[in-house]
């Protein structure tokens, strides 16, 4: 059976501790909406100020920013999850956005982080949110281009740990970091869910059972997912975390994902010019950056082809599925991690080829 999720933390743990470069500075939330209010809450950023968000985004997320009383645009993604500066810029132009969010879906990198021109286009007062949550961040790499650019990452996404931190300069992040009693039904409730979510995950893994873990995505995590953001207070992450995280074997977690990328290209070949699927492009320095296998699929994406996956033991679906970028278009996840191998991967290209 195939997890999206890897169930284990130990083979990427490491015993030497990272640390954020001098001049960098960080907060540890329970999640990624909770850093995302803090922030929001300490820059002054106004109700009704417009938020700027790719097409391809979490729908939940979007309603969430609506619910806190902000305004949020998007703007297009081709295929591969790019956009030109000369159309970033004509939406910068036109809505005057107060926060604008970078997203390196999938854990791709977004060419707008990329291009060095943005200095001469970005607005001088305009905070930017590199959304990271598709990638596992090592402290020791972050780089900021000035005051206003903040990193925020989701660790549940990319490790089996819960929360998410928030980078900043110490200039951008001089604001102290909200401190909520942890010991409230919002922090107790979420908990409670994700921890029932790795369990059951977990047993499903041992005992190979595909719809175990299907509920355990479909039910309890969505459970989870229901909750977090909605809190009108942020509220910091248990501090305990981040002493495992900076533990993280980084080179080792990044190795392992380029040779399972490369497995993927292998494997998946003969599918990728064959109707409705596509190769999305990814450049080999993010080989090891990337959270999942993008497949590209050129049609909207539906239902049977998941339901299929399922009896064959993989489970994977195709993400955001309600975001505008999939009105015309999937990408369905195929999933990189030490629970994966390469008998997993050629199994999955074989079951892709019999449709």
């Amino acid at each position: 059976m195939i997890n999206y999720y890897q169930p284990w933390l130990l083979p990427i743990l490491s015993v030497k501790k990272k640390r954020v470069p001098i001049g960098v500075k960080r907060y540890y939330y329970h999640s990624f909406e909770d850093a995302l209010w803090d922030l929001l809450l300490k820059k002054r950023i106004k109700k009704g100020s417009i938020l700027l968000f790719p097409s391809f985004y979490c729908q939940d997320v979007l309603n969430n920013i609506t619910n806190h009383g902000y305004k949020y645009v998007l703007y297009p993604l081709d295929a591969d999850f790019q956009i030109s500066s000369h159309a970033f810029r004509k939406y910068l132009k036109i809505h005057k956005p107060a926060v604008v969010f970078i997203f390196h879906a999938c854990g791709i990198t977004s060419r707008l982080i990329t291009d060095v021109s943005r200095d001469n286009y970005l607005p001088q007062n305009t905070i930017i949110i590199e959304d990271c949550v598709h990638r596992l961040v090592n402290p020791e790499n972050i780089r900021l281009f000035g005051d206003n650019h903040y990193v925020i990452d989701s660790l549940r996404k990319v490790s089996p740990l819960p929360g998410s931190c928030l980078y900043g300069t110490v200039q951008g992040l001089s604001f102290s970091q909200t401190s909520t009693n942890p010991i409230s039904k919002y922090v107790i409730v979420s908990s409670i869910y994700y921890l029932w979510f790795r369990l059951v995950l977990s047993i499903s893994a041992i005992a190979r059972v595909p719809s175990w873990t299907s509920w355990a995505h479909t039910y309890v995590l969505k459970k989870h997912d229901d909750i977090i953001g909605d809190s009108r207070v942020p509220y910091a992450g248990f501090p305990f975390i981040l002493n495992i995280f900076d533990r993280f074997n980084f080179h080792k977690v990044e190795t392992r994902k380029t040779q399972q990328v490369r497995l993927y290209e292998k494997y998946l070949k003969p599918i990728f010019t064959t109707y409705p699927f596509y190769k999305i492009r990814i450049s080999k320095e993010d080989y090891g950056k990337l959270h999942v296998y993008p497949l590209g699929y050129s049609v909207t994406p539906n239902t049977q082809l998941e339901h299929y996956l399922y009896k064959k033991g993989i489970v994977v679906w195709f993400k955001f599925p309600d975001s505008k970028w999939s009105k015309k278009r999937g990408v369905l996840f195929l999933p990189l991690g030490f629970h994966i191998t390469e008998p997993d991967i050629e199994y999955m290209g074989e079951t892709l080829r019999e449709l």
